[in-house]
């Protein structure tokens, strides 16, 4: 299944296809970890929004759709995590 994670109708498809498919969730590992190497005077509002609705809205909103789909005992791990270089300010 494909599923862009900074796209809430994304999420709401990928847990229909979950519950087509099986009906609960036993582990969930919602990892997040995307960067566009630009630099610092060069990013965009555009850039932020790309990075941040990937990494963080993304990640939070994974696990927070999930609860319905997962045993009461289901194991759920949130991991946050990007490659960083140094920043150019110019």
């Amino acid at each position: 299944m494909k599923c862009d994670v900074s796209r809430l109708e994304d999420l709401d498809h990928l847990y229909k296809e979950v519950a087509a498919r099986k009906s609960t969730i036993d582990i969930m590992f919602a990892n997040a970890g995307m960067v566009e190497n630009v630099e610092t005077s060069a990013a965009t509002p555009e850039h932020f929004e790309r990075t941040f609705n990937t990494n963080a809205r993304g990640a939070y909103f994974t696990v927070q759709k999930a609860p319905k789909r997962l045993k009461f005992w289901a194991v759920t791990a949130r991991v946050q995590a990007a490659v960083c270089s140094k920043a150019r300010i110019s």
